[in-house]
């Protein structure tokens, strides 16, 4: 099997289509950058801007919210996690097809392939994702009172 036909396999659908949206993103991200308008602006004041307040005790944690807590969404761009996740994803689901394929000749069904690279993926978000959060720059005020 050739390169091409790996990756266009069937099996490796969603692999190509998340490589072929971040890639994408990639592109546009740097034309509007070029014209002065970052797509990743625009995109983060169509998102509604929410704070999760986790810490309290009176506040019940759902499965969603430890979620978007743990994957950093609010501390790092939207863009940016969603960025990760698609390579992290499409990297995964294809080393671990190609694995898959080395060992047995055949490839996993899309079924089985992709939501094995959905989990293995978001342990990899998260330290993406945490590293990033340290170097953001922060949102800070040098206004002082009299």
């Amino acid at each position: 099997m050739t390169l091409l036909e790996f990756i266009y396999a069937d099996e490796n659908l969603l692999f190509t289509i998340a490589l072929s949206v971040m890639l994408i993103i990639a592109i546009l991200e740097g034309i509007t950058t070029l014209f002065g308008v970052a797509i990743s602006s625009l995109i983060e004041t169509l998102i509604p801007d929410f704070s999760m307040q986790i810490d309290t005790p009176e506040t019940p944690q759902g499965v969603l919210s430890r979620l978007f807590s743990w994957l950093n969404i609010g501390k790092v761009p939207v863009l940016i996690i969603f960025i990760s996740f698609l390579t992290a994803f499409s990297l995964i689901g294809y080393s671990i097809q190609y694995s898959v394929y080395s060992m047995n000749i055949a490839l996993l069904p899309q079924l089985i392939g992709t939501p094995i690279s959905f989990f293995i993926a978001l342990p990899f978000v998260k330290f993406f994702t945490s590293l990033l959060q340290k170097i953001m720059p922060k949102d800070e005020s040098s206004a002082l009172t009299k």
